[in-house]
């Protein structure tokens, strides 16, 4: 017997297996869609008629309450704007030449038809023209927007004929109403024919999805059945979500029950950085590392000492215990929690620990030794290696147009090649929010400037942060006083406290420009240019177009209808666009050279490239802003 008979009996037997689930799969979400629909139009005919009836001249009677009410959409306002002869262009006519039916459903269901006659009023120039606008979401810092999508979701300018919408749809893939969206009906049938296929039929959902029956994969993370784990499901006849367990553990696996898992979860969710520290970041784009290390030598490197309590926290205080020989064994649960705690605070007293592990005092207070002595013993070797290793850190985080910041590294051993650190492969020092050891060779050190002799400031030329182009680290730059926000010795932390000047928006004579509501002296933040940022390719798609190559491929027709742009490179990867989101500093408009006031300088803050405007002399108030665009900026205009 040959060796492809067996294999290709095996081959028939899986086809037949899957032709035979195709038909099942198939039939069950027939059904489900069958009588989910028999029940909806059942039930919205039931919500229909459970609505209070009212008669349509009590509904039309009724006066809209005072601070809803628009007083230009009031009949009464525009009867007496009629009568009035200093109000020109309103007349108020009754058209009879077509009626409005009103139809309204009583509580037996019996509908009701009313026929009203509308008085139309005529208003030809009772209103002026509102000026043209661009309208710009109002921040304060910047937000990660990265890449537009490839569907447009309106035609801009839809008042405006001249602008080429043929050519702007050209530039899209498709519009954004004809993307599919999330329909609830159909995911609800989606989850119901899932139950029954699992639990009655015995299928896994892997060989639902090989099928290609169902409009999406059961097993996909984010799918239909991902989202049902953190919403209500919805309960109508048919459904037997109750009967079974939660399909959803199949592809959402169960977070372990433990100490470390939920404050790493409550963690993750705050973005570490200190421009942020805030829940759901809108600028920092990737996943927070791991803030609990689960390697037992995170607490190998920290200072654990404690200041020793002066009176006993009860009878079970270890200061009173003196008996630490009869202790009973802990647990593997009990031992991580301990030493989470002493991750988060390594300095916990003993008695802080017992209410926090539910133990006796004595017992933490011998296992707390225990532990951090078995700990260092197991890491006191490899640390040695470590040492031996330090290398001086090759960094190019100095030039922002050459460098883009990194996600903090998080990897076992030292920052180098082997370890795959991404501060070492991208050049960069390493920042607060690295999970490598303290004493990493690739962290920044900051500065140690203090206030000269001759100068009440600190932090001037010779400042290394400044010549880095990077602020001061709150955390690192002590001596100039950075983590101050009250103090205003440092020169080099004005972005990081927001010490800008207050600015004022109005006509100039380059149409909106940016004035100066009060004084500035040379080296001041102004303010901080701020918007999305962007990647390369919306960059192109948002910039001008090449008059040389007379084509708008590649280019936005958007920006060159306008005739301006706000789209100003951070690095050599992301920009910051104030387009659409921004602030003051979007309308300061440019004067060549000298005749500038402020210049542009990008600085390394707290891990992040930030663009801050600085005043080039004394500038004083009332006086408009402005900026040197450059001439790569006019040769793209």
């Amino acid at each position: 017997m040959s060796s492809t008979g067996p294999r290709q009996l095996l081959n028939n037997l899986r086809s037949d297996a899957l032709a035979l689930t195709t038909q099942i799969v198939r039939a069950t979400y027939r059904e489900v869609w069958r009588e989910f629909y028999k029940w909806e139009q059942e039930d919205s005919r039931r919500a229909l008629a459970s609505l209070p009836a009212q008669r349509a001249s009590e509904r039309v009677g009724r006066a809209a309450p005072s601070h809803l009410r628009v007083p230009s959409a009031n009949p009464a306002d525009w009867e007496r704007a009629a009568a009035r002869p200093d109000v020109g262009g309103v007349s108020a006519v009754a058209d009879a030449s077509f009626t409005l039916e009103v139809h309204s459903f009583g509580a037996d269901g019996a509908p009701t038809v009313e026929t009203l006659v509308p008085t139309v009023y005529q208003v030809t120039d009772a209103l002026g023209a509102c000026p043209p606008y661009e309208s710009c979401a109002p921040i304060d810092v910047n937000i990660f927007h990265g890449d537009d999508p490839e569907e447009m979701a309106f035609v801009p300018m839809a008042d405006d004929d001249t602008f080429p919408r043929g050519a702007f749809l050209e530039q899209h893939e498709s519009l954004a109403w004809q993307a599919p969206r999330f329909d609830p009906n159909q995911n609800a049938i989606i989850l119901e024919t899932a139950y029954r296929l699992h639990y009655e039929r015995g299928i896994s959902l892997a060989h639902v999805d090989e099928t290609g029956v169902l409009p999406c994969m059961l097993t996909d993370p984010q799918g239909v059945l991902a989202m049902a784990a953190h919403r209500d499901i919805l309960d109508w006849p048919g459904s037997s979500h109750k009967s079974y367990p939660p399909i959803w553990r199949v592809v959402v696996p169960h977070a372990p029950d433990t100490l470390r898992a939920s404050l790493e979860n409550h963690l993750k969710l705050f973005c570490p950085n200190l421009s942020c520290v805030k829940a759901l970041c809108s600028l920092h784009n990737y996943e927070p590392p791991a803030v609990l290390s689960p390697k037992h030598e995170a607490l190998a490197g920290q200072d654990t000492t404690y200041e020793v309590p002066i009176d006993a926290c009860g009878e079970d205080c270890y200061l009173e215990r003196l008996d630490t020989d009869a202790i009973p064994p802990w647990s593997d649960a009990d031992i991580d929690d301990l030493r989470v705690i002493l991750q988060v605070d390594p300095h916990s007293i003993p008695c802080d620990l017992a209410y926090l592990c539910r133990k006796p005092c004595y017992e933490v207070r011998t296992e707390r030794f225990v532990n951090l002595r078995r700990i260092w013993n197991s890491v006191r070797f490899r640390h040695s290696l470590l040492y031996l290793a330090k290398i001086s850190a090759n960094s190019a985080d100095h030039n922002h147009t050459s460098f883009t910041p990194n996600a903090p590294c998080s990897h076992p051993g030292p920052c180098n090649e082997a370890s795959k650190c991404a501060c070492y492969l991208n050049k960069a020092h390493c920042e607060r929010n690295c999970r490598c050891s303290l004493d990493c060779v690739r962290r920044w050190r900051g500065c140690r400037c203090t206030r000269s002799k001759n100068n009440k400031k600190a932090c001037l030329e010779k400042c290394p942060c400044r010549i880095a182009n990077r602020e001061c680290d709150p955390e690192l730059c002590l001596s100039c006083e950075a983590q101050y926000f009250g103090s205003q010795l440092c020169r080099n932390s004005q972005v990081h406290k927001a010490r800008r000047k207050a600015i004022e928006v109005k006509s100039s004579a380059n149409g909106l420009g940016a004035f100066l509501l009060e004084g500035a002296e040379k080296g001041d933040l102004v303010i901080e240019y701020v918007g999305e940022l962007i990647y390369e390719p919306t960059f192109d798609a948002r910039g001008f177009f090449d008059r040389c190559l007379l084509t708008f491929e590649m280019h936005s027709i958007l920006s060159t209808h306008r005739g301006r742009s706000y789209v100003y490179g951070l690095d050599h990867e992301l920009n910051v666009d104030s387009t659409f989101a921004g602030n003051e500093s979007r309308f300061i408009n440019h004067a060549p050279g000298k005749k500038a006031n402020c210049a542009v300088s990008i600085k390394l803050v707290n891990g992040d490239h930030r663009i801050g405007v600085y005043a080039k002399k004394r500038i004083l108030a009332g006086a408009e802003l402005f900026l040197d665009y450059g001439s790569e900026f006019f040769d793209k205009v």
